[in-house]
């Protein structure tokens, strides 16, 4: 999980802005639409576990619910 908090705030401060001004095109490009996908964006530092706790906060803390646009994840862990 604290890697999740970790990899928002990097995006945070890669593109200058605060989570919170994020829209959903925002959040799908950080989330990925494949595990695959949001693990080659990040090499070596996290991995596909990750991916659920991103879509969890982006749902809890950005109001994301686009969940059709970032394909196949463990709905039970967002849940």
């Amino acid at each position: 999980m604290t890697d999740a908090i970790g990899l928002i705030l990097r995006r945070c401060l890669e593109d200058g802005t605060s989570f919170w001004a994020w829209s959903a095109d925002d959040w799908v490009r950080l989330i990925a639409p494949g595990h695959k996908e949001f693990e080659a964006a990040w090499p070596g530092w996290i991995d596909g576990t990750v991916r659920p706790y991103v879509a969890a906060f982006a749902y809890l803390l950005g109001d994301f619910t686009h969940f059709h646009r970032i394909g196949g994840f463990i709905r039970r862990s967002l849940a």
